[in-house]
Parts: structure tokens; sequence; C-alpha cells
């Protein structure tokens, strides 16, 4: 492969990426992070199980990284590392939280690439789940996103509460919250087709500006939960939980090729960089009923899984894409880390 230097030398991600001519204007920059998304849990990583051709139409329009890691084996570090181009245990982000403390998050001192991006003239939004503190100081709308959309927390369920209608209700009871800047939302559907449908928006409303989109969807990530639509398209798949697991991959892809499709309906999608990859890898054991199942063997041919710094637990899907800019079809088999994004996109957007 070709390689032409223009971005920051040394950078694994940069290096990779055959550019073929220089940008004539900063390009626009989608961010898409599945959250617990394995290894081989796609088709072009090899899944034969079903197909997933919008996620893949990334790798094959752009560079898939066969080698691609991620920094920690949890959501939230593994976050924050991406979100700051810094290894998180250099600012005491190496464990996984959850909500229950006020003063823990993303430190402050820390700058984002939607900090570092909105300095250099982007508008900057998120949709989805954050996991890097959910009070004022660490939330998004404090970390340099101007719209945020989704959980602030560590997660939600998907399907809406038989009892009350709304996602985020179990037998009539609120369990998690969502808000859009702030302010309270309901929400009554399927929550991966809602969180398309927020990016979708963003990608309208912002089309004729330098925009970065941090698409962070929180599938597959449990509770196990999908449409009837999706499961009757794997009902070959025997194990139930692992039928619904791949279920929710299906809607995953669903609302990956919304965004797809926005860009290009914008007009955009030559100047736009889209960014595809998962915060760690699959979760081989999924609690339901209070059992256990072996429902995601996809880290295959890899040992352990997500909580393990072996290859299972850190090795994800990892793709970009910038038509135009990078050669389509290429494969880069060198390893390259999830921190690498940050420099790379910091000298893209100039």
């Amino acid at each position: 492969m070709k390689l032409r230097k223009t971005m920051i030398a040394g950078v694994a991600v940069a290096g990779a990426l055959n550019v073929l001519s220089a940008p004539v204007q900063a390009p626009n920059v989608v961010l898409i992070a599945a959250d617990d998304l394995g290894y081989g849990d796609l088709s072009v990583q090899g899944c034969d199980l079903y197909e997933t051709p919008r996620i893949d139409s990334i790798a094959r329009q752009g560079v898939r990284f066969t080698d691609g890691y991620v920094t920690a084996a949890y959501c939230s570090p593994s976050r924050a590392g991406f979100l700051t181009g810094r290894y998180q245990q250099r600012f005491g982000h190496e464990v996984l939280f959850w909500n229950n403390n006020a003063n823990i998050g993303l430190p402050v001192g820390e700058k984002t690439l939607a900090d570092r991006l909105r300095d250099a003239g982007y508008v900057t939004g998120m949709v989805g789940k954050w996991h890097l503190g959910k009070e004022k100081p660490f939330h998004p709308m404090s970390r340099g996103f101007s719209e945020f959309f989704g959980d602030a927390g560590h997660g939600s369920n998907y399907l809406p509460d038989p009892e009350t209608g709304l996602v985020g209700w179990q037998n009539g009871k609120q369990i998690y919250s969502f808000e859009r800047n702030g302010e309270p939302v309901e929400i009554r559907k399927y929550l991966t087709d809602v969180y398309a449908d927020e990016c979708v928006s963003f990608i309208q409303q912002h089309s004729g500006h330098p925009f970065f989109l941090y698409a962070a969807f929180n599938a597959p990530h449990a509770p196990m939960e999908a449409l009837p639509q999706d499961l009757e398209r794997v009902k070959h798949i025997g194990n139930p939980v692992r039928r619904t697991y791949a279920a929710m991959i299906l809607a995953l892809d669903r609302g990956v090729g919304r965004i797809l499709d926005a860009v290009k309906e914008s007009g955009q999608e030559d100047n736009t960089m889209i960014v595809f990859l998962s915060d760690n890898g699959s979760n081989a054991l999924s609690r339901g009923s209070g059992r256990h199942y072996e429902c995601h063997p996809e880290n295959a041919p890899f040992r352990g899984v997500k909580g393990l710094l072996t290859e299972g637990g850190v090795r994800v899907p990892f793709f970009i894409k910038w038509p135009g800019q990078i050669d389509a079809g290429a494969v880069y088999q060198n390893p390259v880390s999830s921190l690498d994004l940050a420099p790379t996109l910091f000298t893209v957007a100039g």
C-alpha cells in the first residue's frame, strides 16, 4: 500500500492511511463506537452467522486494521483513552466505575477530542452512552460537546417497558434516564434506532459546517433485548441468547447504515472521515434469569473476553474510510491503537 505522509509521522493510524490528495478543507469526522462488540462479530471480520453489510462497507471503502487495539478491556477507561488520546492510567481513570459517586468522572484537566475540534471551528455533537461522569463537571456538554443526546451514565436497556411504554423503565419504575442538552427526554422505541435517528438529525442540521459527531451506541452491550423483526432474521441460531445478541448487532448495522446514508445525502461524503471501532472485546458471559450463557464466542480465535487484557479483551474491529483520501479496500496488518485517533484527527482538522 502506498503511503503519503500528510499526517503525523510515527502515528500508526496516520501512517496506514493512503492519502491520495491533500484535502481542500478540514473534513467532517464521524466517530462510531460500538459497545462490547467482539473482533469476529462482523461478517467482514469472518462471522458467517449473519451479514453486517453497512458496517462492512466502512472497511471495504476504506482501510481495515487487522490488529486494532484499545487501551482498556472495559468501557469507561477505554473511552477515556481514545477520547483524550492519552493512556488513561496517566490521569487515574484505569478502572471501570458506576454512577453512584458524584465526584467520579473523566478528570476535568484532560482535554477531549471535542474540546480540541471545537477550538478548531467544528460543531461538536454526541449521541449515545457517555460513561465518563454524569455530574456537571464531567458531563459531555462540559467536555467540549455543544450538543448531547443520550445517557450520561453507563448504559440502558433497549425496549420500552410494557407498563409505561418508555425505555429506561422496568416494572413501572425508572432505572435509566435520557436527556437532550441537559433536559430530560422520553424514549418510546427501540434505543438503537433512536440513537440512529438522532445521529441523522445532527448530520442534517450541520452539513453546511465542519462537524464532529461521536456516535456512541451501547449495542450490543447487555441486557440482551432485540426487536422481533431482527430476531426473525437470525432464527437459525439455536441458542436464544446468542440469537438475541446477533439481532442486536443487526440493529446496530442498520443504525450505522442510516448514518452513512445521511452523510451521503448531505453531499458531504467525500469530505467526511468515518471511523468505526468497538470500545473493548465481547463479553462471553451474559446474565439472564440467574444463569450464565456462553453466548459470545466471536472473540475467537483469540483468548479472553471483555475485562481481560488478552487479545479477546482489547483487540477490536477498527476501520476508517474517507473517500478520495484513503484507498478503498486497504488492509493494514501492523498494530494500531485507539490512541492514534486523536493526533490523526487533530492533524487532518488543522
